[in-house]
């Protein structure tokens, strides 16, 4: 049985978190200085804003892959593009909505194919009746 890993799972700690989430520097393959993890404190600071939301069991925060993934585009973007902090916030509130907004246009296709299927088994038995003769008296086919 293979193991499937749930992103959403809270495995990591702040240390542990501020290693996996190096800025990403171009000079890097070209023999630059090699990207130091972010500080912890930036992590806090980040929760404070409101950025990630790691879970947190006492005094002590947990991050999950997906955190670690909105961590990285945090960094990409106040390093990278150099957008500030209110401005990222602004970009993650949108890109949370076309999340939403995608998961409910999956959901309306998947009505829309399912009320498709549902008006072809109603057109067959339409079908299916108009070609049969029905016993009046009784109310079934003869």
């Amino acid at each position: 049985m293979a193991f499937v890993k749930d992103r959403d799972e809270p495995i990591y700690t702040i240390s542990i978190a501020a290693k996996l989430v190096r800025p990403i520097l171009a000079n890097t393959q070209e023999g630059g200085e090699a990207a130091r993890p972010i500080h912890a404190q930036t992590l806090r600071m980040y929760d404070r804003l409101g950025l990630v939301k790691p879970r947190k069991v006492g005094k002590n925060r947990f991050y999950s892959d997906r955190d670690i993934e909105r961590l990285q585009q945090i960094q990409h973007l106040t390093q990278n593009i150099k957008v500030n902090l209110s401005g990222v916030a602004y970009i993650i509130s949108l890109m949370d909505q076309m999340g939403k907004m995608e998961m409910l246009g999956e959901q309306i296709e998947a009505m829309l194919r399912e009320a498709e299927q549902r008006a072809g088994q109603i057109e067959v038995r339409r079908s299916a009746a108009k070609t049969e003769p029905m016993d009046l008296e009784n109310g079934s086919e003869a």
